[in-house]
């Protein structure tokens, strides 16, 4: 899930039906491809993850609509 401001959600809404969704998501893809079972284990390692996806997506997201997530939270978690 991704959290943004008010003033951020129409744009970020718009970028993701119309914008670089499948940037986004191959962007995604790749970078939790590189992770091992010792990278997404606790609390720590958690957080670490959500800020890395909070960063990459505003990277693009500022890039190709000048607005940003200010938060990514996690529904669900599974590693396989």
């Amino acid at each position: 899930t991704l959290k943004v401001s008010k003033d951020a959600a129409d744009a970020v809404r718009g970028q993701l039906e119309e914008g670089p969704k499948a940037v986004l998501k191959n962007w995604l893809l790749v970078h939790l491809s590189d992770k091992r079972i010792e990278d997404v284990e606790g609390g720590a390692a958690m957080q670490k993850l959500r800020r890395e996806i909070e960063d990459g997506f505003n990277s693009i997201l500022i890039e190709n609509a000048g607005c940003k997530v200010d938060e990514v939270l996690f529904d669900e978690f599974n590693v396989q």
